[in-house]
């Protein structure tokens, strides 16, 4: 059984405090997969929380969410566990972000990059180094 969780609105920051007034998180311990789609205000804090508390996770989409900063910290953060991550119009995700996700994440055999408009050639080039092009973009 796969545990799939899928924020899809819009919530604001006082929902989503009120979430993890109930340890939201926590009661996620075997989440897999994480969808976060349309949560700009939220999404930086709930990628620290699935970070620091589901260690079965295995893929995340992120559709328009996440600070430059907010991001840095979830791939520092987050299980290694992961196979698929999936970027959809991450505003802030640049070529840093990709060689940090590539040297962190071992296991990951799918990159899709959707509107990333801060990624370039030598971006996508330096991820294909470090993996040594057993990635699939």
């Amino acid at each position: 059984m796969v545990l799939e969780v899928v924020l899809d609105t819009a919530l604001d920051d006082v929902e989503y405090r009120l979430l993890r007034n109930y340890n939201f998180a926590r009661k996620l311990r075997n989440l897999q997969r994480l969808e976060l789609r349309f949560c700009r205000t939220i999404a930086d804090r709930v990628l620290l929380d699935v970070a620091d508390n589901c260690r079965l996770l295995n893929s995340l989409l992120l559709y328009d969410g996440g600070s430059r900063e907010g991001l840095r910290r979830f791939i520092e953060r987050c299980t290694k566990s992961l196979h698929t991550l999936d970027f959809r119009l991450p505003l802030d995700l640049d070529n840093t972000h990709l060689i940090t996700t590539a040297e962190t994440f071992r296991n990951l055999t799918t990159l899709r990059l959707h509107s990333c408009c801060l990624i370039t050639g030598d971006g996508l080039r330096s991820i294909g180094q470090v993996t040594g092009g057993s990635l699939r973009l």
